[in-house]
């Protein structure tokens, strides 16, 4: 099965980034030129596992909730609107990540640390936090269409509660994500 490791959007969030998306897509002709992601697909990937065995979900669930069960939730914020590769050629738009930035990025190294004992080596570029809200079909009608990025989104801060490994579904009607371990951070007092 098709896994990775992510941090899930509280259901608020994930609208105002869904309606977002939708007043982006009113300015490209034709729509179809980008695949705008569902609201309830938006999240924050902190590690694409790829094909897995599904028997060991619950040994990386496991190795993973040992290793975060103490790490402190804490809020992260939302920046502005940007893309992937570059503006003239853009391939994902996404939505950047800010606030306690430090957290995450500490979190992430620890899940890069632990996947090691399964064969995964650290991924070579460095970590940009960011939620995919478009998968762009057709660049330059992106790119015709002049996007704001660098715009602040608006939206309010959101909590780190879990550390969730999905799964990836493919489907003729597209993708769905269905959570198969969640490893909850330490709440604080």
């Amino acid at each position: 099965m098709r896994a990775f490791l992510a941090i899930e959007m509280p259901a608020n969030i994930q609208d105002i980034l869904y309606r977002t998306s939708l007043n982006l897509g009113d300015r490209i002709t034709p729509r179809a030129a980008v695949r705008w992601v569902r609201a309830d697909n938006i999240h924050l990937t902190l590690r694409f596992l790829g094909n897995i065995r599904p028997d060991l979900i619950p040994e990386i669930g496991h190795t993973i909730d040992q290793n975060v069960a103490s790490f402190p939730m804490f809020d992260l914020e939302f920046e502005e609107l940007g893309c992937f590769p570059k503006p003239e050629k853009p391939r994902i738009i996404w939505v950047g990540i800010g606030g306690a930035v430090s957290p995450l990025n500490q979190l992430h190294a620890i899940v890069e640390r632990e996947l090691k004992v399964f064969g995964w080596e650290p991924e070579v570029r460095p970590f940009h936090p960011h939620l995919t809200i478009g998968r762009v079909k057709d660049s330059g009608r992106v790119t015709e269409a002049n996007l704001a990025y660098g715009l602040k989104i608006e939206a309010p801060p959101f909590s780190v509660k879990a550390i969730s490994l999905v799964e990836s579904i493919l489907k003729p009607e597209g993708v769905s994500y269905m959570t198969r371990y969640k490893c909850p951070l330490k709440a604080i007092r």
